[in-house]
């Protein structure tokens, strides 16, 4: 989870309401940027932010490894 400073109306959740919902993700990852909501698209910010997510993405959503007895071929073609 992505959080920026609070510069967003009162009726959103308070980052340190959505910190605590990120460490009690069983896989969750708080990271803290500097600037607003918009800041997150531009610039060095967006460069780490991006940076991060890939990261993230590939350490919990790498494929699991197909079972040796899966056959993986379509039927009727060639192995």
């Amino acid at each position: 989870m992505n959080v920026a400073p609070r510069t967003a109306p009162p009726r959103r959740a308070a980052p340190g309401a959505r910190a605590a919902v990120a460490e009690q993700a069983p896989r969750g990852e708080l990271r803290r940027y500097p600037g607003g909501h918009f800041g997150a698209y531009l610039g060095e910010v967006f460069d780490r932010m991006a940076t991060h997510e890939v990261d993230f993405l590939q350490r919990h959503l790498v494929p699991a490894p197909i079972h040796p007895a899966v056959n993986t071929t379509m039927p009727n073609t060639p192995a």
